[in-house]
Formats: C-alpha cells, sequence, structure tokens
C-alpha cells in the first residue's frame, strides 16, 4: 500500500532530526531558533506533499518540541547526546501550558494553538516565556507547570 512509503518519510525526517540535535553544539539560541523554523517548515511540507491535508506551525512545533521532551526525558543514557542543547530547547505550546503561563501574565493565542500559521507569532511565543523566566531554561519551566 502507499501509506508504509509515506510513514517512511516521516521516519527519516525524525531520525535525521534527532541526529541533528544530539551530535551538533548549537552556538545561540538564535541558531537554535533558526533550525527549529527549518524543521517545522520541512515538516509542513512533507505533510503538503504526502497527505491531502492542511497543516501548520501549531501542529509541527508540538511534533518536535513533544519529540525532544520525550527524547530528553528517556535521557542521556538511552539518548546520547539529548542533553547537549537541551538549554534551548522550545517549549510545546498547547491548551494546557498556555493556561498555566497566563496565570504567569504571558497572553495565549487568539487562535486554538493547533492553528498557529505563522511561525514568528509562535516564536514571539517562545520569547515571552524566555524573557519571563530569564535565568531559567524553558523546558525546567515547562516540566515544573505541567506537573503542578
Amino acid at each position: 500500500t502507499e501509506f508504509p512509503e509515506k510513514y517512511e518519510i516521516f521516519e527519516s525526517f525524525i531520525k535525521v532530526l534527532i541526529k541533528e540535535v544530539t551530535s551538533k553544539n548549537f552556538e545561540s539560541q538564535l541558531e537554535f531558533d533558526n533550525w527549529h523554523e527549518d524543521k517545522c517548515k520541512k515538516l509542513l511540507h512533507l505533510f503538503d506533499d504526502n497527505f491531502d491535508v492542511k497543516t501548520y506551525v501549531g501542529q509541527a512545533q508540538k511534533w518536535i518540541n513533544m519529540t525532544l521532551k520525550y527524547l530528553f526525558a528517556l535521557g542521556e543514557e538511552r539518548i546520547d547526546g539529548i542533553s547537549r542543547n537541551y538549554y534551548l530547547f522550545h517549549i510545546t505550546i498547547d491548551n494546557i501550558i498556555q493556561d498555566k503561563l497566563f496565570k504567569e501574565g504571558i497572553p495565549k493565542f487568539k487562535s486554538a494553538w493547533s492553528r498557529i500559521d505563522n511561525y514568528e507569532n509562535y516564536l514571539d511565543y517562545q520569547s515571552a516565556v524566555r524573557e519571563k523566566f530569564k535565568l531559567e531554561i524553558p523546558m525546567d519551566i515547562e516540566f515544573k507547570l505541567f506537573n503542578e
């Protein structure tokens, strides 16, 4: 059938993403952000090219950010190099984290998180989190807030 072939494309995409994030030392937040934007755009193109469904930046960021979060949770012993760039990772934007960050003074998106369609708006949210919690690692904040 045609589906296994299509899914292999996504598997290859994720394998490349993991290899890059575990082997590369990103020099700055900007370099990581640019890499992340490129990966989101590539993921959106993969969906556009392989399925007849509209996808959004909000969905792409969730795929990528949850992948990184889960791999980090598995630990360095299982995923060699996953801690290398952890301090640069983006938080996963969804309803739960938006509700918790709203209580910290960070406005929610006007649309559903899954319908965020502009990477710049998405990145502005990430920047607001970094600004609010300047002395902390964003993913540490997400883990803390998610478990409250």
